[in-house]
């Protein structure tokens, strides 16, 4: 089940509150193709071709505790973005306690707390049994602080998908969004061969809302083709002449 809250309440204060500046000077540029069937199952060979990168979460009390190292993958097709992260806890939360991967893209060079910088954002929750989806867009203002809004409340359309689903002791979250939608007002509008940079949320909150340390990774992403190479971030130091029809291994840099 596929359900639509009218209000995004703790993902949005999370959104709001966790991410910090970002410093992309030194980040080497991640290329990934693959198409995803975003349907909550991590099916054999679907995310193979995908790569992003491995974090510690740390969930709250109320969901048990503990630390985990949990692995975002990202990858592109010819006409959307697809990420997804595996969360360690086997079940739906009751309400109020929620899980959840969140995603902010942008164009590279921006920064998460430049009121310039036009953000992206998705997100799906699980929680009593079924799955929120948002497509979302935020305002930004120096002190990171954030105007966040779902763009189907705001003069836009809802775009794409967000799904997760339970299974051998824990929960897959998948998203998929177009990169290029008729919401100009508020969604990215990337071309193949572009770069973005797409920060990424995984977290567990408890039913005292406590969230205990979510799990939080940044990339700059070239937008793969069969028709682009990728020939290097003099940047960062990588001149890797990779071509962007050979995706590389899962969590490579």
């Amino acid at each position: 089940m596929i359900r639509r809250s009218a209000r995004p309440w703790l993902g949005l204060l999370l959104l709001a509150s966790l991410a910090g500046p970002a410093g992309l000077s030194a980040q080497a540029t991640h290329h990934h193709r693959g198409t995803a069937n975003v349907d909550g199952v991590e099916s054999a060979g679907e995310w193979d071709g995908a790569g992003a990168g491995t974090v510690p979460l740390v969930l709250p009390p109320g969901l048990g505790g503990g630390t985990f190292d949990v692995t975002f993958l990202l990858m592109n097709d010819d006409d959307s973005l697809f990420v997804a992260v595996r969360l360690p806890y086997g079940s739906s939360p009751p309400f109020p306690a929620v899980l959840w991967l969140g995603e902010q893209v942008f164009r590279d060079g921006g920064r998460l707390c430049d009121p310039l910088t036009l953000i992206d954002a998705h997100q799906v929750e699980s929680q009593d049994g079924g799955s929120i989806y948002w497509d979302l867009f935020e305002v930004q203002t120096p002190e990171c602080w954030r105007t966040i809004g779902a763009d189907n409340q705001n003069g836009g359309t809802t775009d794409g998908w967000g799904v997760w689903g339970a299974g051998g002791g824990s929960t897959f979250f998948e998203i998929g969004h177009p990169l290029d939608s008729d919401d100009d007002l508020h969604d990215l509008s990337a071309a193949l061969g572009e770069r973005i940079v797409v920060h990424l949320l995984g977290i567990g909150c408890d039913a005292t809302s406590s969230c205990a340390t979510p799990a939080e990774l940044e990339r700059r992403v070239f937008l793969e083709s069969e028709s682009f190479v990728f020939l290097g971030d003099f940047e960062s130091g990588d001149l890797a002449g990779w071509s962007a029809g050979v995706p590389g291994p899962r969590g490579d840099s």
